[in-house]
């Protein structure tokens, strides 16, 4: 099960994970607008008043079709074998963290906080924070840095599997292919999408 949860991609045939992804991409962009997440780029999210379903929709299709251009790209640089199915499968299965690591705003709570230290940065450390908000920072701050790492093994073992790669120099390599990505990701959805 553990094994399954952190490399499918090993296990379950193309069309299973890619239906698999596609109904996790309504259901995440659904949890994104409930918890009015506001998915700023592939490795960001930001929590806003007003979230709507559409603009979730466009955010996360805009980092899906971008994630797997840039994946595809450099797969096919790597091997030329690679096949544009298996890394939109990889971008699809690897946002699912994402979307569950937006439930830290329930209720807002998220938003207020971060309301909270904004609002006071001229004065940052004179911010009182009760017990309650301290365990909560820490609570939503491991929980993110885990999503953020279950994101990062689901990529790596994805595009792992689908293009063969092995060596260091091709880690690096997906390391700074996702960083640029996710700086150009940044400007199309503030572009596109107004939240």
């Amino acid at each position: 099960m553990y094994k399954t949860l952190l490399n499918p991609f090993e296990k379950f045939s193309e069309k299973q994970l890619l239906l698999f992804g596609i109904l996790f991409l309504f259901i995440g962009s659904y949890i994104g607008f409930f918890s009015n997440a506001y998915f700023d780029s592939i490795l960001h999210i930001s929590f806003v008043e007003n979230a709507t379903y559409f603009n979730s929709m466009v955010q996360n299709l805009i980092i899906i079709f971008l994630l797997t251009l840039v994946l595809f790209a450099l797969g096919k640089y790597l091997n030329p074998k690679t096949r544009i199915i298996d890394l939109l499968n990889v971008s699809l299965i690897a946002r699912i963290p994402f979307y569950f690591s937006t439930l830290i705003n329930f209720n807002n709570s998220t938003l207020k906080l971060t309301d909270k230290i904004m609002n006071n940065l001229d004065a940052i450390q004179n911010i009182i924070f009760s017990t309650s908000e301290y365990l909560f920072l820490i609570i939503t701050s491991v929980f993110g840095i885990l999503c953020l790492l279950l994101f990062a093994i689901l990529l790596w073992n994805g595009f792992k599997t689908a293009t063969n790669a092995k060596t260091t120099k091709e880690i690096v390599s997906l390391i700074i292919t996702l960083l640029i990505a996710n700086f150009i990701s940044s400007y199309i959805i503030n572009f596109i999408t107004i939240n």
